[in-house]
């Protein structure tokens, strides 16, 4: 079973998430801080991280950009607000695999992760 870490403090937004996760198939690893993800991240290796732009007061380019610095190429889906100042090019070229804004439906949410997931199966299987 894929494993995902999920950078996320709403608890709506949380189960939501976990819902449509595990209704697909994948294990969720949900953390409150970056220093917990981090911490995750060294004693177990994630298939898919997905960070939240504004959880609980991070900011998630940060904390991607951390991931990328320290050479970690596992895939990173980023959620952002609609209405924030973050750009969709800005996110996809600092680094992210795909971004996705607030609100968005599960299905489409769980189509974006499969197809993250594949993307990065097939690169590795070449």
């Amino acid at each position: 079973m894929k494993k995902i870490f999920i950078l996320e403090s709403n608890a709506y937004l949380k189960q939501q998430i976990s819902i449509t996760l595990e209704k697909a198939g994948y294990e969720t690893f949900f953390f409150s801080s970056a220093d917990e993800l981090f911490i995750a991240e060294q004693k177990h290796i994630a298939d898919l991280i997905i960070i939240r732009t504004n959880s609980s007061n991070e900011d998630g380019m940060s904390v991607m950009h951390d991931i990328r610095q320290g050479g970690n190429s596992v895939p990173i889906i980023i959620i952002f607000s609609k209405n924030s100042n973050i750009e969709t090019n800005k996110i996809l070229d600092s680094g992210a695999d795909d971004c996705i804004s607030i609100p968005f439906g599960t299905r489409e949410f769980a189509s974006r992760v499969n197809a993250v997931l594949r993307r990065c199966s097939y690169t590795l299987q070449k």
